[in-house]
């Protein structure tokens, strides 16, 4: 028998107090809250920090984008001559080594590049000061444009010929430096589709019309077309048109340098002697047109002064014309550096026409709004005919900018004094040459004149005319290096139209496509 004493103490150990114990596990359970919230804050401040690299990377991509569109902006508005940081691609892709470390700093250094704050502020090839941005929470870039296939225009002999390849390198830093993305970007570039010369639904000029080193289009009549004298050049088999002959109409004179022709006229419809006016018969007597039927040829010996009316202006091509073959008019002439001979018919056809980059309007209405904008970003968009462009040109500043006129009606008179004397120059027949700034100049709904009465430079105006929708007229000695296109041209003035090899290697930017062919991220790369 147990005692009640000995029952006493079983209970006692059995249900004994509990106050140390409670305070035992309260203790642990602290302690493990703490680690709990410690782990929990340690796991909140890492996600926000790696948030905060997330963003900081993104803005980076973003920022590296950005340089990507303002190197797009810069090819838009340059000429191609000014990309000469060509690539060296022996080398692994990887590498992006070029051979233009000794540029000067901007654009075109692998080793200075231009760097640029997300607020517009530049460093043009120079660094940041202090730190990264310049010490600015802002994102900023670093970007240089090489050039993998330098631009030739376009030649049914010369492999990858009219277009060039660039490649833009953009490095974007965000966050201080710690969020650093870099991109590289391979762009197409290529003149837009449209008659590279001078261009017109029809031609009808009292006036006298040169159009030298360069090509004439129509799909229409081309009158007062006067026959050419003959001379030899360098470099060419065969006679080239001289248009030393007196009196007015239109003359051509040497040898197209885009189209690898001697300079002539090509029209879908007739090229006439006449004043005005197309015949419909086929004999050369009517209407004392050049009727390029091959049954009217007689020898395509060069003559020593004016073709006689029943023979064709040698290179001249219309509607009434026909294979060549047989005749002694086939293949008279040769490029002796490339072997192109020509030509091979005297017919022109709207697919000809086409096939020389024709379409309605000139350029597509997607084209025409990318010019538009561009003319309003340099404030050179107006609606107003009588808008005088200088001052606003002179501040862009730009090496190939764009006047745009959007009118509804009326006729725009456009004088030299109105325009930076840095878009004239001399003709210059170097396609390396680095004097290359251009315009352009778009009329909408409306006409143009270019009038250079007064005018004592001796230089001329290089520029790309589009009159879509009106008529081109100069007045004065309205020299220009450069395109035409327009409804008609007409007109009593003189005016002598020039293409010379320094423009053709030259296509002003503003009327150039840019296409991706080619975007990827690479390892970030150093842009101090």
């Amino acid at each position: 028998m147990i005692g009640n004493k000995a029952r006493w103490l079983i209970r006692r150990l059995a249900h004994g107090k509990d106050e140390g114990v409670g305070l035992i596990v309260a203790v642990i359970f602290i302690a493990v809250a703490g680690v709990l919230t410690s782990t929990v804050a340690l796991v909140a401040v890492n996600g926000n920090q790696n948030a905060g690299r997330d963003r900081d990377a993104s803005h980076a991509l973003q920022t590296a984008d950005a340089g990507v569109a303002q190197a797009v902006q810069l090819i838009r508005t340059s000429p191609a001559g000014v990309f000469n940081c060509a690539e060296d691609t022996s080398t692994s892709p990887s590498t992006l080594s070029a051979t233009c470390t000794s540029n000067p700093p901007g654009w075109t250094s692998s080793t200075s590049p231009e760097k640029v704050r997300s607020d517009g502020a530049h460093y043009p090839g120079g660094t940041w000061t202090s730190t990264i941005c310049d010490g600015s929470p802002l994102p900023c870039f670093a970007v240089w444009i090489s050039t993998i296939q330098a631009y030739t225009p376009f030649s049914a002999s010369v492999p990858n010929s009219g277009y060039a390849i660039y490649r833009v390198h953009s490095t974007g830093l965000a966050g201080g430096g710690p969020g650093a993305r870099s991109v590289v970007v391979d762009l197409k570039v290529k003149p837009a589709k449209f008659p590279i010369g001078v261009y017109a639904d029809s031609v009808s000029t009292g006036g006298t019309f040169g159009v030298n080193h360069e090509s004439m289009f129509s799909k229409g009549c081309i009158n007062h077309r006067q026959a050419d004298t003959y001379a030899t050049a360098s470099g060419y088999s065969g006679p080239v048109p001289a248009s030393t002959g007196g009196g007015g109409g239109i003359k051509f004179s040497g040898v197209d340098p885009q189209y690898d022709i001697p300079a002539a006229a090509h029209s879908v419809g007739q090229v006439t002697q006449a004043n005005s006016g197309c015949s419909t018969g086929t004999s050369a007597s009517v209407n004392n047109a050049n009727v390029h039927d091959p049954s009217y040829y007689g020898t395509c010996n060069a003559p020593s002064s004016g073709a006689p009316k029943n023979l064709p202006d040698y290179y001249d091509q219309d509607s009434q014309g026909g294979d060549l073959t047989g005749t002694p008019c086939s293949n008279i002439w040769t490029d002796t550096s490339t072997g192109k001979t020509y030509p091979t018919t005297s017919k022109f056809t709207m697919t000809d026409l086409q096939a020389m980059g024709y379409r309605p309007g000139g350029l597509s209405p997607s084209e025409y709004a990318a010019l538009k904008s561009l003319a309003q970003s340099m404030n050179t968009y107006t609606t107003n005919a009588n808008f005088n462009p200088l001052t606003a040109l002179t501040s862009a500043n730009v090496s190939n900018a764009v006047v745009f006129y959007d009118l509804s009606g009326g006729t725009v008179q456009l004088k030299p004094s109105m325009l930076p004397t840095t878009y004239f120059r001399a003709l210059n027949d170097d396609s390396a040459c680095t004097t290359t700034g251009s315009l352009v100049i778009v009329v909408r709904n409306g006409n143009m004149v270019y009038n250079t009465s007064g005018f004592t430079g001796s230089n001329s105006l290089v520029a790309s005319f589009f009159v879509p929708d009106g008529s081109y007229s100069g007045q004065g000695n309205a020299n220009v290096i450069g395109t035409l296109f327009a409804q008609s041209v007409g007109g009593t003035g003189t005016q002598n139209w020039y293409l010379d090899k320094c423009f053709v290697a030259n296509p002003p930017g503003p009327v150039q496509t840019v296409t991706v062919i080619n975007y990827r991220q690479v390892n970030t790369q150093n842009v101090h």
